[in-house]
């Protein structure tokens, strides 16, 4: 939803100049554009005394949503609509984007409210296709059933999560209505999902509405949404927490292994707020909230994490999925460098599983690809790289997916929500 109203904003920025971006206002519209959103949050610090203080504001709303801080985004957001230059249009997105900020806080009357103010700006315009789909959301928010915020409990000495890795994805203990399974540990997924015959032994309640399905592989559907009210995974009490109810995964690489039922995906993961795991202790350890600052380096788009990766010294922009047994690049990288990659590799079929089901593609495998460790950059190649477009990762123009394979290299990865920051240790 978001991304729609972006592209209304971007419009507005992409004017004759604009392509070069010669001046700073213009380069931080160019990223706005782009939807490069990791460069435009390292960006808009050093920009900040040179560009509009309008232009730093929008910036400054978007990279602050995206960090997941909503409160300090609508902050940023009433500073450009208090401002009384700012056109129709620009008012219309910053508005949009505040509300979906009090639905990430949970706050639905606030978001109501939100729409119900724009919708009174609107009706003084001809605008009736604006109109229409504010109320669309508008009813959504009224008329869905009350997802209340997931809730996290745990104890000082009861604080870990044990793990195991099964077909090289990461799995976690959960135990419901005496009923206990092993449940895919997915920081890529959108939403949590279980099958239909669990979600009835764990007697969770079924809830009258559904969610666009959206995976790896398919992005075509609906689901049911089933409701837990409390579920432990390994020490930690969490409440409230929505699935999807789909059909049982199967193994990418293993047909014979049972089932997935159960997958714990980011909307879990992020309410943990601050959580290490452990390679060789074969734990998550969930940490009480940093005292050190620590910088921002991760953001979540579309309901998942993404971080920053560089293959000679070029940034890259990848999902961070430990779900995914594989590290991997998306087609957008290979037309951009085909002429490199098909006289460094050679083709190979890989099968690629979600969500929505599995599917072979064609890869290559290549080399020299890093990230940063406290400013050493550190080899984690070899990644294939796709020659055809993965349907569930249209949504932005990020480069590819870092999967389980990329978690396995590190003693301990620590991720923490609180200040979206993600943290290596060999």
């Amino acid at each position: 939803m978001v991304k729609q109203f972006f592209a209304s904003l971007c419009s507005m920025f992409i004017l004759t100049g604009y392509v070069h971006a010669q001046t700073p206002d213009e380069q931080v519209k160019t990223l706005i554009h782009t939807e490069d959103y990791l460069s435009l949050m390292e960006c808009l610090p050093d920009y900040k005394d040179s560009i509009t203080p309008l232009v730093y504001h929008i910036g400054q709303a978007i990279t602050l949503h995206y960090t997941m801080q909503y409160e300090l985004s609508n902050q940023a957001i009433d500073s450009v609509l208090n401002n009384q230059t700012v056109d129709f249009d620009t008012r219309f997105v910053m508005s949009m984007l505040k509300a979906e900020n009090y639905k990430g806080m949970k706050c639905r009357s606030e978001a109501i409210q939100t729409y119900n103010t724009l919708l009174k700006d609107l009706s003084y315009r001809e605008h009736r296709e604006e109109i229409n789909e504010i109320n669309r959301y508008k009813m959504a928010e009224m008329y869905s059933p009350d997802y209340p915020a997931i809730a996290v409990e745990w104890q000082p000495n009861k604080n870990r999560i044990p793990i195991q890795y099964i077909e090289k994805s990461i799995f976690v203990p959960v135990k419901g209505r005496k009923k206990e399974i092993a449940a895919l540990f997915d920081t890529g997924a959108t939403m949590n999902a279980i099958s239909l015959r669990m979600a009835k032994q764990m007697k969770m309640k079924i809830l009258n509405d559904s969610v666009q399905l959206s995976g790896t592989v398919n992005n075509a559907g609906w689901a049911p949404v089933a409701l837990a009210q409390e579920l432990t995974i390994g020490d930690i009490s969490v409440k409230n927490i929505p699935f999807l109810i789909i059909d049982p995964i199967e193994h990418p690489e293993n047909d014979q292994t049972d089932p997935i039922e159960m997958v714990i995906g980011f909307p879990v993961i992020s309410a943990l707020k601050h959580l290490r795991i452990c390679r060789d202790e074969q734990t998550i350890e969930v940490l009480n909230p940093s005292k050190e600052k620590r910088p921002c380096n991760m953001l979540s788009v579309n309901g998942c994490p993404y971080i920053r990766l560089y293959s000679e010294k070029r940034p890259l922009t990848f999902v961070l999925d430990c779900g995914s047994s594989a590290t991997w690049l998306t087609e957008k990288y290979y037309w951009e460098n085909e002429a490199y990659i098909i006289t460094h590799a050679n083709p190979v079929q890989r099968e690629l599983a979600g969500l929505g089901g599995s599917q072979y593609y064609t890869v290559f495998d290549l080399t020299h690809f890093c990230i940063d460790i406290d400013n050493q950059p550190t080899e984690i190649g070899p990644i294939d790289v796709f020659t055809q477009i993965i349907p569930g990762f249209q949504q932005m123009p990020n480069d590819g997916l870092v999967g389980s394979d990329f978690f396995y290299r590190f003693k301990y990865i620590t991720l923490d929500f609180n200040q979206m920051n993600i943290s290596f240790d060999n």
